[in-house]
């Protein structure tokens, strides 16, 4: 999906690719690259969890998420998704669970006999 836009003097443009497409081709060039930052594994925002990725996009990018993109962000997934693909979600969304479970967990807690809770 990387012929989706391209980034020339600091401004997005859309593929003939990406025109072809009707959930892509109603958009204008900030609110598909918010659709790309989103949703394509290599972007730079990939690595924040969904709500916290809207939130820096919609602020960087000055674009709301908007029914028309939530439906785009929809067909690129459609589109884009691999075996790899998915491997690398699921192996992303174990980190961050994982990172913040050690986040949250007290290992000094004790239970009701002096124990402690996790070993």
């Amino acid at each position: 999906m990387k012929e989706l836009l391209t980034i020339t003097e600091n401004k997005v443009i859309p593929s003939a690719y990406a025109l072809a497409i009707p959930e892509f081709k109603q958009l204008k060039p900030n609110e598909l690259a918010f659709v790309y930052f989103f949703t394509d594994h290599e972007s730079p925002y990939a690595p924040y969890d969904e709500e916290e990725r809207v939130d820096k996009l919609q602020e960087d990018l000055k674009v709301k998420a908007t029914p028309k993109i939530k439906g785009a962000i929809d067909k690129y997934k459609e589109l884009s998704e691999t075996s790899a693909v998915k491997l690398l979600k699921a192996a992303r969304a174990s980190v961050t669970k994982l990172e913040k479970y050690f986040r949250t967990v007290d290992l000094t807690m004790l239970d009701d006999n002096g124990k402690p809770i996790y070993h």
